[in-house]
């Protein structure tokens, strides 16, 4: 819950899975609230999935005439959110997104009162694998083969590092999404596993 109200929320979230949270109201994961202050998070290299809420399945921004709520995404994943009454990803109250390099289901958002700027956003599968336990402290879903998410970003705005601690870009381009795939598998046949 992003609370800029009557102040300011600018949290920077990087590298992060969101997976499988519940709203009864808004925002199955985030919930950004600029009522008469400002809720703007910058969120990259993120993934959103399995996430439900009644309006804004991953994402609810909330805003009113004296405040602001404008999220800027660059880099996200959001495929299998479910919004129970709006149907939609992100739902926009007075609010703005702004998205770019994104796989986003539905493709550019257009639900509630707001609006999004989107800049190459891609209404296609991921082809994410289960959650599970793929290095690094914490769960992820890697992007299969073939999925849309691989080398499609922009590394101008690539962290250093995935949600695991591998380092980015593997390919010609960092991949979407918080897990960078690396497409050209291990290269020690004996250590399948990378061990030496």
């Amino acid at each position: 819950y992003n609370d800029g109200e009557n102040g300011f929320s600018h949290p920077t979230l990087t590298n992060v899975t969101f997976h499988n949270n519940l709203a009864i109201a808004n925002g199955g994961a985030i919930y950004n609230n600029g009522d008469n202050g400002a809720s703007s998070p910058d969120i990259r290299n993120s993934t959103f999935t399995g996430n439900n809420a009644g309006y804004g399945g991953a994402m609810y921004s909330s805003a009113d005439p004296t405040g602001t709520s404008s999220p800027t995404m660059r880099h996200i994943i959001m495929w299998d959110n479910a919004a129970t009454t709006d149907g939609d990803t992100i739902y926009h109250n007075l609010a703005e997104s702004n998205l770019d390099d994104s796989i986003i289901q539905y493709g550019c958002p257009t639900s509630g009162f707001g609006n999004a700027n989107c800049n190459n956003v891609i209404n296609s599968n991921p082809l994410l694998g289960v959650l599970g336990s793929n290095g690094g402290f914490t769960e992820t879903q890697i992007p299969g083969t073939n999925s849309p998410a691989i080398d499609a970003g922009d590394n101008n705005y690539c962290p250093g590092e995935d949600q695991r601690g591998e380092s980015r870009p593997k390919g010609t381009a960092c991949d979407i999404g918080s897990v960078e795939v690396d497409t050209q598998g291990p290269t020690d046949i004996i250590f399948k596993d990378g061990f030496d």
